[in-house]
């Protein structure tokens, strides 16, 4: 696959996903909360979508080939960046 077209689908997999989990600013402040409760220890919403990120990227370790890993890791990355720099403004 292609980068550009690895980009184009990861944009798809954000919008079916946002529909499935809702947005990704609540999403990722709820798991953030979790994750802060878990580890009691603050963590961010956007250090929550890069802390999937790292999931993603040990399931890459063990199977390369499965290309929805790296599709999801494309967008807890994206979602990860547009969190730590925007406000409160919602997105997707």
């Amino acid at each position: 696959m292609r980068a550009t077209e690895a980009l184009i689908n990861a944009i798809d997999t954000l919008q079916d996903r946002g529909k499935i989990y809702g947005h990704p600013k609540v999403n990722f402040a709820r798991q953030s909360a979790r994750f802060s409760c878990l580890l009691d220890y603050p963590i961010t919403d956007a250090q929550a979508a890069l802390l999937m990120v790292e999931v993603k990227l040990a399931r890459i370790t063990e199977s390369p080939n499965h290309l929805d890993s790296y599709l999801d890791a494309i967008c807890y990355l994206s979602i990860a960046l547009e969190l730590q720099s925007t406000g409160d403004e919602l997105y997707v």
